[in-house]
C-alpha cells in the first residue's frame, strides 16, 4: 500500500499510476484473461436466464449489481487499492447470498421491492 503521507506534489498522478497496474497485471500473468472471461460468461448467463425463465425484477437488478460491483472490486486491486477491493467484493458475495435466496424463495421477491422502495423514499 502506498504511503500517501509522503509529500506528493501531484496526488491524480500517483494514483493514475500505470506502473502499478502493470505490476498487478504481471502478478495475475494470464488469470487477467480468465477473469474477465469468468464475468463476461456470469453476464451471458443472466441474459439468457432473462430470456428463458424471466425471472423477477429483483434477480435482474441484482445480477447487474453482482457484475458491477465484482468488476469495480477487481480494478481497484488491480490499482493496489486492497482495502476497497474487499468493501466492493464483500458487497459482491452479499449479492450473490441475495440471488441464491431470491432463486429459492421467488415469492419474498415483491416484499423485498416493496421495503426498498420505502427506504428509498424516506431517504430521498
Amino acid at each position: 500500500m502506498r504511503n500517501y503521507y509522503e509529500v506528493v506534489s501531484d496526488l491524480k498522478s500517483a494514483f493514475e499510476s500505470k506502473s502499478r497496474k502493470e505490476n498487478t497485471l504481471n502478478l495475475l500473468k494470464d488469470n487477467d484473461l480468465l477473469f474477465w472471461d469468468y464475468l463476461s460468461l456470469v453476464h451471458l448467463c443472466v441474459n439468457q436466464v432473462y430470456m428463458d425463465e424471466k425471472p423477477g425484477a429483483a434477480i435482474l437488478a441484482l445480477s447487474t449489481k453482482f457484475i458491477n460491483h465484482t468488476a469495480t472490486a477487481y480494478e481497484a486491486l488491480l490499482n493496489a487499492m486492497v482495502d476497497e477491493f474487499f468493501i466492493l467484493f464483500r458487497q459482491s458475495y452479499e449479492v450473490k447470498w441475495l440471488i441464491n435466496y431470491f432463486v429459492k424463495h421467488p415469492e419474498k421477491e415483491a416484499d423485498w421491492i416493496s421495503a426498498k422502495k420505502i427506504i428509498f423514499h424516506l431517504y430521498r
